[in-house]
């Protein structure tokens, strides 16, 4: 429950950031779901954060770019299908 309160939004939150070049917090947040991934051993959730953390870190890295954008489409699809799993087992 704690991981769809506290990042559930993150993807949309990341997209603004993005719309706003607001680079560096955008890399902040998928640094922090990321970390909050790996501490739950959700590796798909923690690879696909971390993947896009570094995309963001790259400083050539254009906010409308394919591999930004497909970065992006698979954290929300991994964190998508981690938060439907939650809500199964409740």
């Amino acid at each position: 429950r704690m991981l769809d309160v506290n990042h559930g939004g993150d993807v949309h939150k990341l997209i603004s950031h993005l719309a706003d070049d607001e680079i560096e917090e955008a890399q902040l947040l998928a640094h922090n779901l990321s970390g909050a991934a790996s501490m739950l051993c959700l590796t798909s959730l923690y690879e696909a954060a971390s993947a896009l953390e570094i995309h963001l870190g790259n400083p050539g890295i254009e906010k409308h770019s394919i591999i930004l954008e497909e970065s992006i489409s698979k954290v929300q699809r991994e964190l998508t299908e981690v938060l439907a799993d939650i809500a199964r087992i409740k």
